[in-house]
């Protein structure tokens, strides 16, 4: 329950909960995504190191007298600190193409706190209708001109097998700018 920044009241906010990665992980997803820019397996935009991290929760646009009850609803959360690490490539598909490249992240506690999350969200929450996955993402794919060779290359390169804990989650404000998103914290939970 630290880092509690009170946001300015106004106009609605665009927020979700994350896990932050440890710098270890934001390094190799740098590492990996040189290696596929210099190989132009696909055309797509690359996460940004900054601010990487992993959607838990995407609440979207939130009036202002909201934040409190929903910083009230996180408070409640009771989890306990977590071990995870990296795992293999996969994608998520759209009509049998691919449209999101991602490194899976084992740790199976994952779940049971997004239905907490959700749980205790639900007046201001709208359930996913798919299953949670946890992952890192590290590129959004527009056009794989042989899938084939990008499938080749993802199940021949070396992932750094990097394990990590994750001891807090954080409820962030996204604002869209022609740069990027920009995040910003609002407030943090620690796991015990």
């Amino acid at each position: 329950m630290n880092n509690q920044r009170q946001p300015s009241m106004g106009a609605d906010l665009r927020l979700f909960i994350a896990i932050e990665f440890p710098q270890e992980i934001i390094d190799e997803v740098a590492r990996i995504q040189r290696y596929f820019k210099k190989r132009k397996l696909f055309e797509g935009t690359y996460t940004q190191q900054r601010g990487m991290h992993m959607t838990l929760a995407f609440l979207g646009e939130v009036a202002p007298e909201n934040i409190e009850p929903i910083r009230d609803a996180l408070r409640t959360i009771m989890a306990p600190a977590m071990h995870a690490s990296l795992g293999s490539f996969d994608f998520f598909l759209s009509r049998q193409e691919v449209k999101v490249l991602f490194l899976n992240v084992r740790c199976p506690e994952l779940t049971p706190l997004v239905a907490q999350i959700e749980t205790v969200l639900a007046p201001w929450y709208k359930k996913e209708m798919r299953s949670f996955v946890a992952h890192v993402t590290i590129a959004r794919v527009k056009w794989v001109p042989d899938r084939e060779k990008l499938e080749t290359v993802l199940q021949e390169f070396a992932i750094k097998k990097i394990d990590f804990t994750i001891n807090s989650f954080v409820l962030k404000k996204s604002e869209l700018t022609p740069d990027g998103p920009v995040y910003t914290d609002v407030e943090s939970y620690q796991l015990q």
